[in-house]
């Protein structure tokens, strides 16, 4: 089993986490993709998945964001 790449991050104000499975490209960025922190989180999530998810392969992508 490959081991677990961790990192650490400040969320700024506004910002959101976002964890996905090897089924989403790793080349996405929220630059290419105008507004999308200004959605709720299954619209991202769902806005990612079309955009960035690969077809032959299944994909799951969590978001996070607000305040905790």
């Amino acid at each position: 089993m490959r081991s677990m790449r961790t990192f650490e991050q400040p969320l700024p104000p506004g910002g959101a986490l976002v964890m996905h499975t090897d089924g989403l490209t790793e080349r996405w960025s929220h630059d290419a993709l105008p507004g999308l922190l200004r959605h709720s989180p299954v619209v991202m999530a769902g806005q990612l998945l079309r955009e960035a998810g690969i077809r032959h392969d299944d994909a799951g992508v969590v978001v996070a964001k607000g305040s905790w």
